[in-house]
């Protein structure tokens, strides 16, 4: 464990928000969640080292390493067929007059525009390359960063050119890509502002970077604090609000193009899930990172269906999504 400063501004002044754990696997070991005093970035302080997180990514467990999951991991057949009915029955075909109903990998695709033979997409974080398919599907050239030699594999297996290991190690050229997207992958990097200073460089002009991540100025955040499911320590080293991650891109280089939030279905339920077992010491455990969908789950859903809707109406969802581009 070290000790940093901001990585946003540089400054060494915070408080500290939580003393957070593992919620996702049964790991011993405790986490600061700070947040600076100066530019309001959230971070994990003192840091693990590299080798210290290791063990937080089970290879057998991690859902990102889980080629063709379904949304929440979901594997009881009874309740993935009522899931898949749900989605793709009940709520897809309205999703194109209201936006909201969309999945991410839909509404990614329809802000950055048609996908051509000539484009080179990164994925930085790709796990097994799963979102990279979309792209490599519509004819594009897919490229992938990602530190698991597993899912590496598997996603060269798919068809794609996988690099393992970190952004920075990888030596692509100058103004190489189309597309650079990080989807809930930044957060866990060490210094986001090395990462995306580096996909600048390889970025081309008016090339896109489109970055997802978990919203701390959301109404998850803000009512539940602590118990907010996406803190996700050790493996979120960083938390963003609206302001603090259009700071980094601009600092980096980026002008803004394209910055909301939207919520996702059984969201609340797991951050409530997590109340529930610090308040009633709960003996049967619940982990995010190993998440079924539980019948209860699918029964409140329309129940938060409202209070999700109105969430995004007012940029309060609990996933940020910013496109940046490079001028």
């Amino acid at each position: 464990m070290k000790i940093i400063s901001c990585d946003l501004c540089g400054n060494s002044d915070y408080r500290i928000l939580y003393t957070t754990k593992d919620r996702s696997f049964p790991i011993n070991g405790s986490f600061q969640l700070v947040k600076c005093s100066k530019c309001g970035l959230l971070y994990l302080n003192p840091q693990p080292e590299f080798e210290e997180l290791q063990c937080h990514y089970p290879t057998e467990d991690y859902y990102a390493y889980q080629s063709g999951r379904e949304p929440t991991n979901i594997v009881n057949n009874e309740k993935l067929a009522l899931w898949r009915t749900i989605r793709n029955d009940i709520l897809k075909p309205w999703s194109k007059i209201l936006p909201f109903l969309q999945n991410e990998m839909e509404r990614e695709l329809a802000y950055l525009g048609p996908i051509h033979a000539r484009m080179r997409v990164l994925d930085v974080g790709c796990g097994v390359g799963d979102g990279l398919s979309f792209y490599r599907d519509r004819g594009a050239s897919t490229y992938g960063v990602e530190i698991n030699p597993k899912a590496c594999e598997e996603g060269r297996n798919k068809g794609h050119h996988i690099f393992c290991g970190q952004l920075f190690e990888a030596g692509f050229e100058n103004e190489f890509f189309d597309v650079i997207r990080f989807h809930q992958s930044l957060e866990h990097m060490f210094s986001p502002n090395r990462i995306l200073s580096e996909a600048y460089r390889i970025l081309r002009r008016e090339g896109r970077v489109w970055i997802s991540l978990p919203n701390h100025d959301g109404i998850h955040s803000r009512l539940l604090g602590r118990w907010f499911y996406a803190i996700e320590s050790p493996r979120h080293l960083f938390g963003f609000t609206p302001s603090t991650v259009a700071h980094l891109l601009t600092q980096t280089g980026f002008q803004i193009e394209h910055l909301h939030t939207h919520s996702l279905p059984g969201g609340i339920c797991y951050s409530l899930e997590y109340w529930l077992n610090d308040h009633f010491k709960r003996k049967k455990v619940f982990f995010y990172g190993q998440v079924r969908v539980k019948w209860w789950y699918i029964a409140a859903e329309p129940l938060f269906f409202l209070p999700r809707l109105m969430a995004d109406i007012f940029n309060l969802g609990e996933i940020l999504v910013v496109c940046g581009r490079k001028c």
